[in-house]
């Protein structure tokens, strides 16, 4: 909520009362058009914690909501929802060179792209960020800890 609200009104807010970050979220939104994306949400207490801040009568505006659980995007009641796969690795390969790979990091990138297990906005989050890198100890940086970006299972997590 806290987040959203630093979004949308700039600035710091260091407040514990959820209701009223509720209703300054909602007093920000009011009158104004606005498109909100709340990307992986697990469970849906999260969507009942947010859903009222969104007012209806905001024309022209909208939510896009992306899951991995079915469960969430019924109980959102999505009007149109689009099930996606993951990619497979040569999937993942074209799409990871085509955002950022000089020749020579060809054989790192393909690690890294694979450490990415198919997730499409993963791969283009950490192209991006290597596109700024330019020697092959950060793109070995990053191979060894992109499996921490993909994941939020700490036990799933490589910490050597």
């Amino acid at each position: 909520m806290l987040s959203l609200l630093r979004s949308t009104k700039g600035g710091t807010f260091d407040m514990n009362d959820e209701a009223e970050l509720e209703n300054m979220l909602q007093r920000s939104l009011k009158g104004k058009r606005y498109l909100i994306v709340l990307d992986d949400m697990w469970k849906t207490e999260a969507w009942d914690t947010v859903k009222l801040c969104f007012l209806s009568e905001n024309k022209g505006s909208g939510i896009l909501l992306t899951t991995r659980n079915t469960e969430v995007a019924h109980y959102a009641g999505t009007k149109n929802s689009l099930p996606m796969s993951f990619m497979d690795q040569d999937e993942s390969w074209t799409l990871f060179k085509s955002e950022a790979l000089p020749y020579e990091f060809e054989t790192i990138g393909y690690q890294i792209a694979d450490k990415c297990h198919g997730l499409p906005l993963t791969i283009v989050v950490v192209a991006g960020l290597l596109k700024s890198k330019r020697t092959i100890e950060d793109w070995e940086s990053v191979a060894k800890d992109v499996k921490s970006f993909v994941t939020n299972d700490p036990y799933e997590r490589d910490d050597n």
